[in-house]
């Protein structure tokens, strides 16, 4: 169990942008991802896909503009860039698992 409450941010290759890593395995990585108000962050290459729930504020990107709620999946070998809107955003984001061949 881990409460994101209390967890520690980090910063990141971004400026304006914290993560708070949650869980990574294999290639798979799951965070949470704060970006400050008007945050513009340069597109990054997902060789593996990645999913992203917009829990806070208000994201944009080539496509659109989106509000807390959203639900975005990026196919493998997206590259977005995205933007924060006045108020900033957070986000739950996996990266890595689309296609990914699992064990059971």
């Amino acid at each position: 169990m881990l409460r994101t409450g209390q967890g520690q941010w980090l910063d990141t290759t971004s400026v304006g942008v914290q993560c708070q890593p949650l869980h990574s395995a294999s290639g798979i990585d799951t965070q949470l991802l704060r970006f400050a108000p008007g945050t513009v962050q340069s597109a990054q290459q997902h060789e593996g896909g990645f999913e992203l729930l917009l829990l806070e504020g208000q994201l944009h990107d080539a496509h659109g503009s989106y509000a807390a709620g959203t639900w975005l999946r990026y196919p493998r070998g997206s590259s977005t860039a995205f933007s924060a809107g006045p108020a900033g955003a957070q986000v739950f984001i996996k990266t890595g698992h689309i296609g990914a061949t699992f064990v059971t």
